[in-house]
């Protein structure tokens, strides 16, 4: 599931992104429900995937049962006609996915993060 929702995304792949999708998925951003429904989060976020010139990159993944938390990059500036800087214009957005039972997803939890990014040092083994 990890890697077909990660090819979907970054290949703009609307159809695909679709059929990992429950029909009641719920959306959530920033603690706000847009969504509760495939056909509305699809309404919402499919105009925003399929759009020329805007790309989608996940720079990290994690998962575990049912949990799939992504990090999502996303640049529309190329829509303007404009090619895709490196290190420019990017939005960070932090993206939860439970998958219920039936090996669809059932909620989508999204977090703005806005327009910069960090790097921590991974102190796990210290």
């Amino acid at each position: 599931m990890e890697q077909k929702l990660v090819r979907a995304i970054e290949g703009k792949n609307l159809n695909g992104y679709s059929a990992l999708l429950d029909d009641k998925v719920v959306v959530t951003e920033d603690g706000k429900e847009v969504a509760r429904s495939k056909e509305e989060w699809l309404s919402i976020f499919g105009s925003k995937l399929g759009a020329k010139g805007v790309v989608f990159r996940i720079e990290a993944g994690y998962s575990s049962f049912g949990k799939i938390l992504l990090i999502e990059y996303f640049n529309s500036m190329a829509s303007w006609g404009r090619s895709t800087p490196a290190h420019c214009c990017w939005s960070y957005d932090a993206v939860s996915y439970d998958i219920g039972s039936t090996g669809k997803i059932i909620a989508i939890r999204r977090l703005q993060g806005g327009d910069k990014v960090f790097h921590q040092t991974d102190t796990r083994n210290k």
